[in-house]
This record gives structure tokens, sequence and C-alpha cells, in this order.
């Protein structure tokens, strides 16, 4: 499937069009993190919110495998790197 036009920051600096990246791509969205300055009271009991999602962990424990297949991986937040 190609990707329209969609720019999004990098946590490497600057923007990446994903509609010129080549090849095969996962791109997935995960749920906000806990805050910098504290979690809210309760945030611990959300599955994932203090730390590490399933998929999350996951894509990031697979980053060989996808490596070898020729895959790159993208993980989109609505929060901005400095934030996370």
């Amino acid at each position: 499937m190609q990707l329209e036009n969609v720019e999004l920051p990098s946590t490497q600096g600057g923007m990446i069009d994903l509609s010129l990246v080549e090849g095969r791509s996962v791109i997935f969205v995960y749920p906000r993190t806990s805050p910098p300055d504290g979690a809210p009271e309760g945030w611990e009991m959300i599955p994932g919110a203090k730390g590490c999602t399933a998929e999350s962990c996951t894509f990031r424990d697979l980053q060989e495998d996808f490596l070898q297949l020729k895959t790159r991986v993208f993980g989109v937040s609505t929060q901005s790197s400095e934030y996370q």
C-alpha cells in the first residue's frame, strides 16, 4: 500500500515523509506515556501507561528481526520526543 504524503517530526531531528520511505515499513500508533513531571493518581492502573505497552515492547524486542526483513518500524505518538 502506498501512503499519501505524510510528513511527521522524527526523533532523529527534522521531518520524515512516510510516503517517500522505500521498501516495507510498519507504522504503529502508541498511547500517551507517563508525564515527565509525574503521573496523575491512578495512572499505574492503566495497562502499559506507566511504561512500555505490550505492543511497543514487542516492536522494540523484534527490531533485529525487522531489520533482517528489510522492514523499518515507525512509532507514532501525539507527544513530542522531549515529552517522552
